[in-house]
């Protein structure tokens, strides 16, 4: 005999194996993550949608779609989508920047950031 049983994940308890949420691990101990949604996607809702930290973002748009943003450049993508890929790379640049700034000050004997 089959029994049907119904089950609602728990996102946060999937990804973190536990029950803390999301927000408050990642803003203890996580940085330099960029967490892309499109809000067409139907499981953007268990997304990131507000930004955790300075380090820990969130970059939605009303119009995409799950990785949509990751897919190759055309030159017929729409203005929203070229929009969204400029600032994950300017975030992305952002951090690459800020660690080799660390990085050279930490071979000339300055200390950046402390």
């Amino acid at each position: 005999m089959h029994r049907q049983v119904r089950l609602c994940p728990c996102v946060n308890q999937v990804v973190l194996g536990g029950s803390e949420d999301i927000k408050s691990v990642l803003g203890k101990f996580a940085s330099n993550i960029l967490f892309s949604n499109g809000l067409r996607d139907p499981y953007s809702v268990g997304g990131v949608l507000q930004d955790i930290s300075d380090t820990v973002v969130a970059v939605y748009t009303n119009e995409g779609a799950h990785g949509l943003d990751l897919s190759s450049f055309s030159p017929s993508d729409p203005h929203w989508l070229v929009a969204q890929r400029d600032k994950e790379i300017k975030i992305v640049q952002f951090w690459i920047a800020e660690y080799n700034a660390r990085l050279s000050s930490t071979k000339t004997g300055n200390r950046v950031g402390s």
